[in-house]
């Protein structure tokens, strides 16, 4: 983690100002620096560690926020502070929301021999990868809203990268800010 240029200050400043911070991470490249005690992190994972850690050194000059409280990653929300977050993780990626309001993220690999009902792979990734991002914005289960149509009127922004492809949705029009850690 030591090896991370975390420039808290602009990050938090730019969230205040209503817009969504998107950090995106190789966190394969820092999994032997993680100290992973299975006593400690009880249900986690390395990879919910690494968001953990990163959270925790994010917020370390803006505010003292508990370990315990940023473990719970499905919350959405950044207890004890007036952020919230979403987190969602494809092969070696980690991407990370920040926002003042609820916000839901999914990034997926694009597998371009992938089809379904005749459609091509990056249709159905981003229709994956909204329905995913919808599902943690409103804490909602996949399965629940597996046969329901979804209304695509949210506000979104989707990135292409590296052969991935990651949305992000919001309760309201923001601007995105994207940290790219690879």
């Amino acid at each position: 983690m030591s090896d991370f240029l975390i420039n808290s200050n602009l990050i938090f400043s730019l969230v205040d100002s209503g817009a969504v911070v998107l950090i995106i991470v190789d966190y394969a490249k820092y999994f032997d620096s993680i100290k992973f005690n299975k006593k400690v992190f009880k249900g986690l994972n390395k990879k919910n560690v690494f968001i953990r850690n990163f959270l925790i050194k994010l917020f370390e000059n803006k505010k003292k926020v508990c370990a315990r409280n940023i473990i719970d990653l499905n919350s959405g929300v950044i207890k004890g502070t007036k952020y919230f977050q979403s987190v969602s993780y494809s092969k070696k990626f980690a991407v990370l929301t920040i926002s003042k309001s609820r916000v839901g993220v999914d990034v997926e690999y694009i597998k371009k021999r992938y089809l379904i009902k005749n459609r091509d792979s990056l249709s159905f990734y981003r229709d994956w990868t909204y329905k995913e991002a919808y599902c943690k914005l409103k804490k909602k289960n996949m399965i629940d809203l597996w046969d329901k149509k979804i209304l695509y009127d949210l506000p979104k922004k989707t990135k292409l990268f590296n052969g991935f492809i990651l949305t992000v949705l919001s309760q309201r029009k923001f601007n995105l800010y994207t940290y790219k850690y690879f």
